[in-house]
């Protein structure tokens, strides 16, 4: 906004919204190494503004290694481990104890030309192996997701083919490496059913989130099943039409309920259900399949994933930011390299956000991407009579405290819903009560001025 002049503060009043500005992206980053590939797949964010990643680094076609690194609130590597000599493991899913040390949770095949494969649970520390556990039998078996319940017990979810009803099952095990827990049990029907989410419920129970081919209309549909804290099955819901709807990651919600994220067809696909898996809406945005989804400290959502570009970028990494009620408030689209994916992201202390996957220049290996964005700033929509004024101009928050805006329009007339955190009662030092005028002189029209100041201060 141009001459900028303080000579007045409020006799305003403005419609404000929800909306958010989008954050500033601080740094991308990625992570070359000496392997073959290397992906993050699970990102946990820490107090400090660093984030632990999970993943997996590939050394040969026949030998992966399960890798967690610590990064700093710049991106700057403070350590870096891999687990596993000669066979294959697979991190989908990292969770930290309240004791500092980690448990990595995927998948373990000791041939690689062997399609066997157990599910597999590791808890490390400071790059050591404290402890680790196999479960499954001649099948191909894997771990996706794992919490851990009240009594320090390990739960596990995923996918199996050496037991059950189908083609692959549900799948929930419990486990205190290197001993087994009470439960190992699948649910599913005669075809192809997958696991991707398991979160522990406020009844100590478990829900299972995921992808199911065994029921429903469509060639894939969404598939929650709710069980008690022994994994007998309470109730089960299948969410979709016709085409593909698939779950790839689950939240508990402030009301009980659940917020799931995947894809529909080829767009990304965001559900909400109450406590019992009862629908109360879906909403469907711009991008391709969601990877992760984030229960942001305001209530809403953000959701990470990749959207196909075409041309010489072809697949980008995709973001998309909504609140509590599943409108969009902004979206990002990053391209780092030839072929960008976001698997994983979390929400630090300070309101920014981490995301987490991988980049693959042309020709190139694939190599872990890291991305950190600012905190987001509220944007003030001020209008006449309900409608946007098209002629209002704002500006970020000065210090967080206020805004300044103007207008050209005489009859402009502002209020502030009750409820609001901004007032028109406020003054700022030395300025009177009341608004000014000032002419552009640019454009030879007369603006009003109007500062709006947070009352919380």
């Amino acid at each position: 906004m141009r001459h900028l002049f303080l000579a007045a503060v409020i006799g305003l009043l403005a419609i404000l919204t929800n909306a958010l500005a989008q954050p500033e992206i601080l740094w991308s980053l990625t992570y070359p190494s000496s392997a073959e590939a290397e992906v993050c797949n699970d990102l946990i964010a820490l107090g400090d503004e660093g984030s632990i990643v999970a993943g997996s680094s590939r050394r040969t076609s026949h030998h992966t290694r399960m890798l967690t690194m610590i990064v700093n609130g710049e991106g700057a590597i403070a350590r870096r481990d891999t687990f596993g000599l000669s066979d294959h493991r697979l991190c989908n899913a990292a969770l930290r104890r309240s004791d500092g040390t980690l448990v990595l949770a995927g998948s373990f095949t000791r041939n690689q030309t062997n399609p066997h494969r157990n599910g597999y649970v590791m808890i490390a520390d400071a790059g050591d192996s404290l402890a680790s556990a196999e479960y499954g039998s001649t099948g191909v078996d894997q771990f996706n997701s794992v919490v851990q319940d009240t009594g320090g017990v390990l739960v596990l979810a995923g996918q199996t083919s050496s037991s059950g009803a189908g083609e692959s099952d549900f799948w929930l095990v419990s486990s205190n490496p290197p001993l087994p827990g009470p439960i190992n049990r699948t649910y599913g029907g005669a075809e192809a059913d997958e696991c991707r989410e398991v979160l522990l419920t406020p009844d100590m129970g478990y829900l299972l989130a995921g992808m199911t081919r065994s029921f429903g209309p469509g060639t894939r549909n969404m598939f929650i099943l709710k069980t008690d804290s022994a994994g007998d099955s309470l109730w089960s819901r299948v969410i979709g039409g016709s085409g593909s709807q698939e779950c790839n990651a689950a939240v508990l919600t402030p009301d009980g309920g659940f917020a799931l994220a995947g894809h529909d067809n080829f767009e990304f696909y965001l559900v909400r259900t109450d406590s019992e898996g009862i629908l109360l809406w879906s909403r469907t945005y711009e991008g391709y399949k969601c990877e992760d989804i984030v229960l942001t400290q305001d209530g809403g959502f953000l959701l990470v994933g990749d959207i196909y570009s075409g041309g010489s970028a072809e697949w980008d990494g995709r973001v998309v930011r909504t609140d509590s009620q599943g409108n969009e408030l902004w979206s990002l689209t990053l391209n780092q390299e030839i072929d960008d994916h976001f698997y994983a992201a979390g929400q630090s202390p300070d309101g920014g956000f981490v995301l987490g996957g991988y980049t693959n220049a042309l020709n190139g290996p694939d190599q872990i991407w890291l991305v950190r964005l600012g905190t987001e700033s509220p944007i003030i929509t001020v209008g006449l009579n309900g409608a946007h004024d098209p002629v209002v101009r704002w500006i970020a928050p000065v210090n967080g405290t206020y805004f300044v805006f103007s207008t050209v329009n005489p009859n402009f007339e502002l209020s502030i819903p009750l409820g609001s955190d901004w007032t028109w009662e406020a003054t700022l030092p030395g300025i009177p009560p009341g608004s000014a005028s000032w002419t552009d002189q640019e454009a030879g029209q007369r603006h009003k001025f109007y500062v709006v100041v947070r009352s919380t201060l």
